[in-house]
This record gives C-alpha cells, structure tokens and sequence, in this order.
C-alpha cells in the first residue's frame, strides 16, 4: 500500500477485534503476523513516527530526538524478540511523569482473548 502512495498508521486508542486497551500490544503481534511484508519492527515504526508523518507532526512527536515530546516505555526484554514484554511495562514516562505499570484486566475477557491462536 505505501508502494502506491498510501500512508498507513498502527495503533489506536478504541481498540480493534481481539485487542483490549490494556493490550494494544497485541495490534503489533497481529499486524506482523497477518500483514505481508509487516514485522514487529515495521509495526513499531508506524505505531510512532508513522503516525507522527500522517499527522503532519513528525517535527514534534514520532521519535526519540532533541525537541521533541516523547512519552518512554521501560520494558523487561527485547520487544523484537518477544512482542509480548509490552503486556507488561515496568514503568512509563508521559508528560514527565512516571507511572508503574498497574492494570485491572478484565477475566472473562482474558479468558476468552487466551483461546486465540494464529
């Protein structure tokens, strides 16, 4: 699609089929799995700077430079490894302000998210 001029953008804050807000993670995993030619690294790069470019705001947001506004993930592992070390953050810095990973999950939709499989 972006060989034919389309920009496109990852990541949403309603959700998307299977994908709770509390695991949004769980967007990248499908769209690297699902997706022709996607990988984690791909979907990362369009959940951030991707969006920022389709925003028009790329000079602001969309990566980690000097003068721009950041929000940071402070993750236990390697995300291209294993996407799945974003279900749980040690901690998030947004505006400034850090925030420890504290989440109210959902059962029964846990329990039924975790009989999926690609």
């Amino acid at each position: 699609m972006e060989q034919a001029g389309v920009k496109i953008g990852l990541g949403t804050d309603v959700g998307c089929p299977l994908v709770t807000h509390y695991n949004s993670w769980m967007e990248i995993y499908y769209a690297s799995k699902l997706i022709p030619g996607f990988d984690v690294m791909k979907a990362l790069h369009l959940m951030t700077l991707g969006n920022a470019r389709i925003l028009g705001l790329e000079d602001k947001i969309g990566s980690l430079e000097e003068g721009k506004c950041a929000d940071i993930v402070l993750l236990k592992g390697n995300p291209l490894e294993d996407v799945s070390v974003f279900a749980n953050p040690k901690l998030v810095i947004k505006d400034g302000i850090i925030y420890k990973h504290r989440i109210k999950k959902d059962k029964l939709i846990e329990k039924k998210l975790s009989k999926v499989s690609l």
